[in-house]
């Protein structure tokens, strides 16, 4: 009896499991700000601070949703 108890107790801690990491990989990204959504804004640091950024290049070149930089380093 003891067996039997242990063994439906784990087998509904493993569905409780994997329940939520399928729900976590289900979540929609309604609560991720994206850079098209136009509210994101530069750094104190940045050149451009208080500036929105925006999709695609900066003026310096650099690409914030593509990870990508094309300009020049001078």
């Amino acid at each position: 009896m003891k067996r039997l108890f242990a063994t439906t107790l784990a087998f509904l801690m493993v569905m409780m499991a994997f329940t939520l990491v399928i729900g976590e990989a289900n979540a929609k990204d309604d609560d991720v700000v994206k850079i098209k959504d136009g509210i994101l804004v530069y750094g104190a640091n940045h050149y451009l601070a208080g500036e929105k950024l925006k999709v695609g290049y900066d003026a310096y070149g650099y690409n914030y949703q593509g990870h990508m930089f094309k300009g020049s380093y001078a």
